[in-house]
């Protein structure tokens, strides 16, 4: 293709976004022209991209009654800067960025269904319904990060299934560094038994209350066990049930934190419960890290864990499931050096150089489909 497209990564917040650095930062620039746009004000995100080179805009869209205005906004800049491609990124910014560039003409409009998962649960509500009308009618395409999320706009929001493509996420490995040495292993883990760890913002969609109640029947079995649960948020309800279920002493939530790849290289077992995830980050993280991981059959996870080849998958809100699977798991250490040896090899493939190539192929596909069909 002689032509250089024109591409607007547009997301809804300003804090940094590794996933999107990977992705924009591995697209080949002699082919493809980027540009970041964002409905809140600036912030990280902009000073990254401009500090590599890459323009980045700012709607300054403070509250939702701005977005009007937002829109009307967008629309000019993507008519005036000629873009060929739009990529929305988070539920607000495929609203006001795919009817924007609808408005503006703009051949490529694609929605990436990073939280489209936790959408399905607000079914008759406008939330929804915003949802499906940015994924029916005013994209051209949709990007989902995995099979399970493919199959949520299938079935759930009535999405044509030629419509959307599965470009799984990817990581620059180096990058995952550690951020600080934790300085002792004994300020975490509650005992010195076996240690499980839980990753993510302390919300409904991770279901950290069924972990917990879990954890308890677990440890009926293997009372040696302990929990550390990372992430922002106001765990003050989780932590009133980890005390009626009496298991508080061996439960600790140690909240938002920079160094959670070392938190993950001091844990034997990582265990994730959400309820809906349309790819799972942390999956392939704990993965990175070498640790057998036991999941419910959500977003990425249902693709790579294997029961007893590097974990164990169980049903979502099976509180008797997951509570096996800690026990199983618990009772195999000679299991786990090899789980982990497989869950690195895994996640190795999943790369931000292969992402961006994948990205890149579809844009230029979807581009010349789009000429052909004009």
């Amino acid at each position: 293709m002689s032509k250089k497209l024109r591409n607007l990564h547009f997301i809804s917040n300003s804090c940094d976004h590794p996933y999107l650095n990977g992705l924009i930062e591995n697209i080949e620039s002699n082919e493809i022209e980027v540009f970041v746009g964002s409905l809140e004000p600036r912030g990280e995100l902009h000073k990254h991209f401009e500090s590599i080179g890459i323009p980045s805009f700012s709607l300054d869209a403070r509250t939702r009654i701005n977005y009007p205005m937002a829109i009307l906004k967008l629309a000019r800049w993507l008519r005036k800067n000629d873009v060929d491609i739009i990529q929305t990124h988070l539920f607000d910014a495929s609203v006001v960025g795919l009817l924007a560039a609808f408005l503006a003409r703009t051949k490529i409009r694609i929605l990436t269904g990073h939280h489209s998962s936790e959408v399905q649960y607000y079914k008759g509500k406008p939330t929804f319904w915003l949802d499906v009308i940015a994924a029916r009618y005013l994209s051209t395409n949709i990007i989902a990060p995995s099979e399970k999320m493919r199959e949520v706009f299938v079935e759930v929001e009535g999405v044509s299934p030629d419509k959307i493509s599965v470009i799984r996420h990817g990581f620059d490995q180096a990058a995952v560094t550690i951020a600080s040495k934790t300085a002792d292993v004994a300020d975490f883990w509650p005992n010195d038994g076996v240690r499980f760890l839980a990753i993510g913002r302390i919300s409904w969609i991770k279901c950290y209350d069924g972990l917990l109640r879990a954890f308890r029947e677990a440890r009926d079995s293997e009372p040696n066990i302990c929990l550390v649960i990372v992430g922002g948020g106001d765990a003050t309800e989780l932590e009133q049930l980890a005390q009626t279920l009496d298991i508080n002493e061996s439960v600790k939530f140690a909240g938002w934190r920079s160094d959670v790849v070392s938190l993950l290289d001091m844990a034997d077992i990582f265990v994730h419960n959400a309820v809906a995830e349309s790819f799972g980050m942390v999956v392939i993280e704990a993965m990175m890290a070498g640790k057998p991981v036991i999941s419910t059959s959500v977003g990425i996870a249902a693709e790579v864990i294997e029961n007893g080849r590097n974990g164990y998958l169980v049903p979502v809100q099976s509180v008797a499931a997951l509570g096996d699977a800690m026990i199983d798991l618990s009772r195999s250490k000679n299991e786990w050096s090899k789980m982990g040896e497989n869950n690195r090899g895994i996640a190795g493939e999943f790369t931000s150089k292969k992402m961006a190539s994948e990205h890149q192929a579809a844009y230029s596909r979807w581009y010349s489909e789009a000429l052909r069909s004009n």
